[in-house]
């Protein structure tokens, strides 16, 4: 759900996704189908291509997804930023060139796709 919120302006397809975390198809397209019976998303298909299926977070979705977020700020991460906050400027500094490095090596080429219309798939 994350990795979906974070890219649906993409519009990337199941497949696309899927390989891109690294599941097998038929496990994603399990979860995807649990997340849409929840609620949690909606499948499209684009104008061009009715086999080219889109996932979307509903609002229920970003809601849950919230909701989780704000669990694991308030039990793991604002205890980790806590400590970050003692760290001196300079290390700081250093480690964010060395994530930029890191995040630029690894970064996907993606092309740009033309422009296609999502049609909810009831």
């Amino acid at each position: 759900l994350e990795y979906i919120l974070e890219n649906e302006d993409k519009n990337q397809n199941m497949l696309e996704i899927s390989n891109r975390l690294g599941i097998s198809k038929s496990a994603f397209s399990k979860n995807v189908t649990k997340m849409v019976e929840k609620g949690f998303l909606e499948k499209y298909h684009t104008s061009d291509n009715k086999k080219n299926i889109i996932i979307k977070a509903t609002l229920t979705g970003k809601e849950v997804y919230d909701q989780f977020v704000q669990y694991a700020y308030e039990t793991s991460f604002k205890k980790i930023f806590s400590l970050l906050d003692e760290i001196p400027e300079k290390y700081i500094q250093k480690m964010e060139a060395i994530l930029d490095i890191a995040a630029t090596a690894t970064s996907e080429k993606t092309k740009q796709k033309k422009a296609v219309k999502l049609i909810r798939i009831e």
